[in-house]
């Protein structure tokens, strides 16, 4: 045996006396046995385990390092630790100790083990397992005070040992990751913002009741320490009291915030029932007919435009018979899938419905279609028309042609001579269809410009094909309400002009008049064609909005608001009507009641980017900073639009906040170069950053601007008040004079 062997054995030599057994606390150890005799029950402990024991207690109330307890149990230091740590667990376990509370083994985190426990001479207790003696309890020292940590930090250890914890963190983590789902898929499948909440909150109320379940099945493990030990009952009891205080803590804080979503969510569904509650019960109209969408094929071969616009081009074929009237599309949509024909009644008052499937097979389509009568649910009429695929314009003409005699058989009047698609291009009707469902769902610059092709390829196609002129027409005014571009006005002028001369399309035409006159300011002639419109057709509510938009010019907002609100009486499912709205509030300086008209705009419609820059720059003028941010980002990540970009811009001027103002305002300029207030804009961000030369170029720019759109309409409100703050910023001074004189003689009662 070599010297370094002997110096080892004889540095970690183990008394004799412990080898012949000894007391610790109230368990009698018998290494010779190799057992361990605790509260009457004998159990048995390795060899390597009965040594590394005696070590520690050779070396009690010492630090024993983890390498020096490697040296000693298996030879090396660089043994496995993982070795040391199984057996001390196997330790604890027969000596039913614990990590948190220690009565015999203590750790030492990073450096090692700490016998604590109390050792006495086996005589002074009996050690056979039969004698039924009262045990001794072990008895307070100096070292165990010593290890006392203080409460609060028991207690967390504790919880930390707990299924509890482990269990809320992982349910937590679960919520947030859920919640990150459900914030993406939501929007797309038009989930109200309510139901984000609703799914949160059932998500947060799922975490105690986790935590109880789990608790109940931890606590019939732990039932069994009742009979251990005093130091084990102390330990059940303390961890009760941990759990029972973990899960009241919990427990508040999910009731708290149960509280606050189930009162937003009531105020998000007093929204939305506001939104759908103005019109409950219709009189039943026996002249009214509403065209439904009708049903297609899952896989079916037509294109998707043909089938979401087929409904809404049947309506406006319809349009031109005399018998009935019919509900407005966006009326009839606002319907739920599964309505029944009370809903078609009570909500519409329509006595007829027209409804139907569209079938094909990949070489043939066939149109059924079916008049029924809503208060007897009569089938009082129905047709099966079928053409081919390639021949789907013949098959279109066919069904309106068919549909128009039985309107005029069900009124008892004599049908006429029914033409309303006036092409036989199939191509140019293709084009006019792509166009037209752009249309109705745009609400930006750049879906205004394919709208624009596709018209323009439709008359490329058939020159006298007046519903694509006519969608030409009222695509180029959208596109000069939005971008303020000259020439889209000068083009909707020279296409708008001659609708009025086709019958079929006269109201159309005399509505677009009404749009150009108000556009250019002459507010009387405006009036004069939206009455011309109305008079043709009643259902003309595109004049009634006209009308609204020109008595705002004229400073009558009595009479604005009262058309607004008949408009959204009408229509209360479409959400333009309360973005208009919100409008005409928001210019009237009623920024609170526009806010929430653009709330209800946004529960239609959740993913506008338009609406969205509304609401934030609603929320701004309340002074609602934190809302107007998120409202604004959230359109701009919607769709980058120009309105969304100054609107943010102006938010980071009045903040003071000159180099982000500036950026957003380029941004704007950059979509819509045309606008002279976002020119206006930019100038003063850079004027007040310090960047006088180039504000002064900037104002130059803006004051062009507002000259040439001031030759649509001179008498402009808003132009003469941006061309005013523009001259005295170019120090022209006499004409900024005379523009104030101009606005302060027209007494307008405006907020700005």
């Amino acid at each position: 045996m070599g010297s370094d062997d002997r110096r080892r054995k004889q540095t970690y030599r183990i008394d004799s006396s412990l080898r012949a057994g000894f007391r610790l606390n109230d368990v009698v150890v018998l290494p010779q046995n190799g057992t361990i005799i605790a509260q009457e029950t004998e159990k048995n402990l390795s060899p390597k385990a009965m040594e590394v024991l005696l070590y520690l207690c050779q070396n009690r109330n010492r630090l024993v390092t983890t390498e020096s307890l490697l040296s000693f149990g298996w030879g090396d230091t660089n043994a496995n630790r993982s070795n040391l740590t199984h057996v001390i667990s196997d330790i604890r376990r027969v000596l039913n100790d614990h990590k948190e509370s220690p009565t015999f083994i203590q750790t030492m985190p990073r450096k090692g083990y700490r016998l604590i426990a109390k050792i006495s001479d086996k005589d002074d207790l009996v050690t056979h397992s039969k004698t039924g003696q009262e045990q001794v309890l072990p008895e307070s020292s100096a070292t165990e005070q010593e290890t006392d940590h203080k409460t609060w930090h028991y207690s967390l250890a504790i919880l930390k040992n707990s299924k509890l914890f482990s269990v809320s963190m992982g349910f937590m983590i679960s919520i947030w990751f859920l919640i990150q789902i459900f914030d993406i898929i939501f929007p797309i499948m038009n989930v109200p913002e309510w139901g984000l909440q609703v799914a949160v909150l059932i998500l947060v109320v799922g975490l105690p009741l986790a935590l109880l379940f789990t608790w109940l099945k931890e606590i019939k493990f732990k039932k069994l320490l009742f009979s251990k030990q005093t130091a084990d009952r102390k330990y059940f009891f303390r961890q009760l009291a941990v759990d029972f205080t973990f899960i009241g803590v919990i427990s508040l804080a999910v009731g708290w915030l149960s509280f606050f979503l189930v009162e937003s969510i009531e105020r998000e569904v007093v929204i939305t029932d506001n939104v759908f509650d103005f019109t409950m019960t219709v009189p039943v109209q026996n002249e009214l007919i509403a065209v439904l969408p009708f049903r297609f094929q899952e896989q079916s071969n037509l294109p998707i435009y043909f089938k979401s616009t087929f409904q809404g081009e049947l309506i406006l074929a319809l349009s031109n018979q005399e018998y009935f009237k019919l509900v407005s599309e966006r009326a009839i949509n606002e319907l739920n899938e599964d309505f029944t024909m009370n809903d078609v009644l009570r909500r519409l008052g329509a006595r007829y419905i027209i409804d139907g499937q569209v079938i094909d097979d990949g070489t043939n389509a066939t149109v059924i279609v079916n008049i029924i009568d809503t208060e007897s649910s009569i089938t009082a009429w129905n047709a099966r028309i079928q053409k081919n695929i390639s021949q789907i314009l013949e098959l279109q003409k066919e069904v309106y042609r068919q549909t128009f005699n039985a309107m005029a058989l069900i009124a008892d009047q004599p049908a006429d001579d029914f033409v309303f698609i006036n092409t036989n291009d199939f191509k140019a009707y293709d084009s006019y269809i792509q166009g037209k469902n752009i249309l109705a769902n745009t609400t930006n610059s750049q879906e205004l410009e394919q709208a624009q092709l596709h018209f323009l390829n439709a008359l490329q196609l058939d020159t006298d094909f007046s519903q694509a002129k006519a969608g030409l027409c009222q695509t180029y005014l959208d596109t000069y309400e939005q971008t303020l571009n000259i020439n889209s006005f000068d083009l909707a002028t020279e296409h708008c002009a001659s609708l009025t001369g086709n019958e079929q399309l006269k109201a159309e035409g005399y509505i677009a008049l009404g749009n150009l006159y108000r556009l250019s300011g002459d507010h009387s002639l405006a009036i004069d064609n939206y009455n011309a419109a109305l008079e043709i057709s009643l259902d003309a509510l595109d004049a009634v909005r006209g009308l609204a938009k020109s008595k705002i010019a004229m400073s009558e907002y009595k009479l604005a608001g009262g058309f607004y609100r008949q408009l959204i009486r009408r229509e209360p499912g479409y959400w333009r009507n309360y973005l208009e709205y919100g409008d005409f509030l928001f210019t009237i300086g009623n920024y609170e009641n526009a806010s929430k008209q653009y709330e209800k705009a946004t529960l239609l419609r959740p993913n506008d980017a338009l609406v969205a820059s509304s609401l934030g720059a609603a929320y701004y003028m309340n002074l609602d900073w934190e809302k107007a941010a998120k409202a604004l980002e959230r359109s701009i990540t919607i769709f980058p639009n120009p309105e969304s970009y100054s609107n943010l811009g102006t938010a980071q001027f009045f903040s003071a906040n000159y180099s982000d103002a500036i950026k957003n305002y380029q941004a704007a300029v950059e979509l819509s170069s045309d606008n002279p207030m976002f020119w206006s804009n930019l100038g003063d961000a850079q004027k007040y950053a310090g960047l006088k030369e180039e504000s002064k170029a900037t104002y130059n720019k803006a004051y062009d601007l507002v000259n040439e759109h001031m030759k649509v309409n001179p008498n402009d409100h808003v132009l003469l008040g941006i061309s005013t703050r523009l001259e005295s910023e170019l120090n022209m001074c006499d004409k900024a004079q005379e523009r104030i004189s101009e606005l302060t003689s027209q007494e307008r009662d405006d907020p700005y």
